[in-house]
């Protein structure tokens, strides 16, 4: 993790890339208050969740994928502020469009459909019988190498 006042010739799972004039499609939620989930990183793949009886609208609810059969709405955006975050925080993610930087748990080919891999924080997998998450951008020649992602989630219908 960097700190403000470091820099970094590489870049950070979780960062975005390719940005345009439009935006990147990032959203702006909230991580559910009654989450189990704790120590919420960059790349961290996220659901939308019914927040209650106190879910009234404004800011959407979400919490973390569990599994990599869930359907992902995004990931969490690397933010220089805050590295980790808790239940009831405010934070960006990435959603449909946006292109951000994971780590392949395997060498993965261009173009290639990939899924989260929900054990591995900020990492993806080939697609397999998982949900979409996106489309690699990149070539991990190597596992662990850090490629770009076209996130698109597969929604429910």
């Amino acid at each position: 993790m960097l700190n403000a006042n470091q820099f970094s010739k590489s870049v950070v799972p979780g960062q975005l890339d390719l940005s345009t004039g439009a935006g990147e499609n990032a959203f702006t939620v909230r991580v559910n208050p009654s989450s189990s989930a704790t120590d919420i990183v960059a790349g961290t793949p996220v659901k939308l969740v019914d927040g209650g009886a106190s879910d009234s609208g404004g800011v959407p609810i979400v919490d973390v994928v569990d599994d990599a059969t869930e359907v992902s709405f995004g990931a969490v955006i690397y933010s220089l502020k805050n590295g980790k975050f808790q239940p009831g925080d405010i934070l960006q993610v990435s959603s449909r469009g946006s292109v951000q930087y994971f780590t392949a748990t395997a060498p993965i080919n261009r173009g290639e459909l990939v899924s989260i891999d929900a054990t591995n924080t900020g990492q993806v997998k080939e697609k397999g019988g998982d949900a979409r998450f996106g489309m690699t951008f990149d070539k991990a020649k190597t596992a662990n190498a850090v490629i770009r992602v076209l996130v698109d989630p597969e929604f429910k219908a």
